[in-house]
């Protein structure tokens, strides 16, 4: 359980480092994103750390959509 945990974490980690340059924005801006993805990926911790990666860019490119 905790192997998978810590793929969530760094799988989250990759998502906002590169989501923060796509939308320019400071990583540390973008903390309140964080608690959602990790909800996300929780359920769909038997991915690899890359599909989660692809799901958690695709989740908030969806909601960036969204807010337009």
């Amino acid at each position: 359980m905790g192997m998978s945990n810590d793929r969530v974490h760094a799988a989250v980690d990759r998502i906002l480092r590169t989501w923060s340059l796509i939308k320019m924005v400071p990583e540390h801006q973008l903390s309140e994103v964080r608690s959602s993805l990790m909800n996300v990926l929780c359920s769909e911790a038997h991915l690899t750390e890359d599909e989660m990666v692809v799901l958690g860019l695709k989740y908030l490119h969806r909601g960036a959509q969204g807010t337009q």
